[in-house]
């Protein structure tokens, strides 16, 4: 898997997780880095 393509499973785990909803801001590419 490339790394986009596991970016991409990671925000979606967020938003199914309820971590990001709509309307939020993304988080920053260092958080989003840990969270990953």
């Amino acid at each position: 898997m490339s790394a986009l393509e596991t970016a991409l499973h990671g925000l979606r785990a967020l938003v199914a997780d309820g971590e990001l909803r709509p309307g939020d801001k993304l988080p920053s590419e260092g958080e989003l880095c840990e969270q990953l």
